[in-house]
């Protein structure tokens, strides 16, 4: 569910470039603030004003500036599936100082059962943290893994 979201937020990043040309097209000193075009508020008031065009370019910006609404609503109803089922999974991840349910909910998944880890270090070795040695002169030093699960 966490890929698939994050899918949806890239379609919905495309189309929200794609509307911001078309507006700029209609009107050069129409610029929405910067991560503005994310909530269904402000699309709603980017539909009100296209309303009043009548040119393709209002009419092409319009079905984009749907498009883009009906993605954060989809977004917003997959993210809060995600919280609950994060809850239910992990609550002791969530309770992690800067884990939200998000995080807990890509941890997992890629986890993928943790049981089939047969220590920490063979667990640390899989997502990339296990420090690994290296020499440099006569002193050993550690460095993070770069081959984790990226």
């Amino acid at each position: 569910m966490v890929d698939h979201r994050e899918d949806l937020i890239a379609e919905r990043t495309r189309a929200i470039n794609r509307l911001r040309w078309h507006l700029h097209e209609l009107d050069p000193e129409w610029d929405p603030t910067a991560r503005s075009l994310d909530r269904v508020s402000n699309l709603d008031r980017v539909l009100q004003r296209l309303a009043e065009l009548t040119s393709l370019v209002a009419r092409l910006a319009t079905a984009i500036t749907e498009r883009c609404r009906n993605l954060t609503e989809e977004i917003n109803t997959i993210e809060a599936e995600i919280q609950q089922r994060a809850e239910i999974a992990a609550p002791a991840l969530i309770g992690l100082p800067g884990c939200a349910a998000l995080t807990a909910a890509k941890i997992l998944g890629e986890t993928a059962g943790i049981t089939r880890f047969h220590s920490a270090a063979a667990y640390a070795r899989h997502n990339g943290t296990a420090p690994l040695p290296v020499w440099s002169s006569n002193r050993a030093r550690h460095r993070l893994s770069r081959t984790g699960n990226c």
